[in-house]
């Protein structure tokens, strides 16, 4: 239930978005080519370029489709699609959204172990170990748990609102006899739940991600 829409994802065209990734890949190896950094971490205490790339690039793309979601796409389609239409992309996005930020989470706080695998942690490294913990199993929460109920609830609010002659309303819930429908009422009442707690799962993730991206600045050197 949790992935099932995972399969439906494949690229558009058979070459446009293999053609970036592939360049893509061969910009990061150019880059290490041209600016190694530290290697492979030979050093003590330090996992190399490779370990801090891997980290810094899997925070920056949680963060950045964490924004992108939150405060541009989401609004874009709330305030200009109908709502059914928008809650079907929406379903058919989200688990896509939070299994990437699973994945990404769960990456940024691996490559975080590894690069500090040696000696103890200072406060501010265990308190950072903490987000990146947090950041992982909220997106996990919300990918196997939250986010399935509440995809299961909004399919079952729209098929009350179809019989009723309701969905083409764009940003606003449905008005008139529907509001006297109370099994539409209580089901309403447990989407509107369930989705304030993937909300506020989310919020804890894009915060946590926000303050790790704060932190990692101020461990740098220079730009």
């Amino acid at each position: 239930m949790a992935f099932e829409n995972l399969r439906k994802y494949w690229p558009t065209y058979s070459f446009a978005q293999p053609f970036h990734a592939m360049m893509l890949l061969a910009a990061i190896v150019a880059s290490f080519l041209f600016f190694p950094g530290q290697g492979t971490g030979d050093e003590k205490g330090s996992g190399g370029t490779l370990v801090k790339f891997l980290h810094l690039f899997c925070v920056s793309a949680h963060f950045g489709t964490q924004v992108w979601v939150t405060f541009v796409a989401g609004l874009t389609m709330f305030h200009n699609l109908p709502r059914h239409t928008f809650g079907h992309i929406q379903g058919h996005l989200f688990p896509k959204y939070f299994t990437m930020g699973s994945v990404l989470g769960l990456v940024a706080m691996v490559t975080y172990m590894y690069e500090y695998r040696h000696g103890n942690l200072t406060t501010h490294q265990q308190v950072e170990f903490g987000i990146l913990v947090a950041v992982f199993v909220s997106a996990l929460l919300n990918a196997a748990v939250v986010g399935p109920i509440s995809l299961d609830i909004m399919n079952q609010q729209y098929a009350i609102e179809k019989e009723h002659g309701h969905g083409h309303e764009v940003g606003t819930h449905p008005a008139g006899k529907i509001q006297q429908d109370q099994k539409y009422q209580n089901v309403r009442k447990r989407f509107f739940k369930y989705h304030g707690i993937s909300s506020l799962v989310n919020m804890v993730a894009l915060v946590g991600n926000g303050v790790h991206v704060y932190y990692l600045a101020s461990q740098m050197a220079g730009i």
